[in-house]
């Protein structure tokens, strides 16, 4: 069986030019445009119906757009997988780097 192709997810897709993403897989934007952050439960909802069942272990998160937004993308899959496979841009190499966060444990 092929292993399931990646996505990338971006986390708030803007006005900005992700082509050099493209080479990790398909783009998918979690949001668009304006989001209210101070409305964390609805924020909440809306990644989680997003991500549950179409995201997978394999896929990227874009950062992008509100730090908050970031936050709760990157928790769901560090509560789902326990890693996160992040792509960073490098504004001095104009490509995204790709970084992966682990879970820790805090006690």
């Amino acid at each position: 069986m092929a292993a399931p192709n990646p996505k990338v997810w971006v986390v708030n897709q803007g006005g900005h030019v992700y082509d050099d993403a493209k080479r990790f897989g398909e783009l998918k934007p979690v949001t668009q445009g304006r989001i209210n952050v101070f409305s964390i439960d609805n924020l909440v909802h809306a990644v989680k119906q997003k991500l549950i069942g179409e995201a997978i272990q394999e896929d990227y998160v874009l950062v992008s757009g509100y730090s908050t937004v970031n936050a709760v993308v990157i928790h769901f899959f560090l509560k789902k997988y326990k890693f996160c496979k992040l792509l960073i841009w490098d504004a001095r190499e104009l490509t995204y780097k790709a970084l992966t966060l682990l879970d820790f444990d805090v006690s």
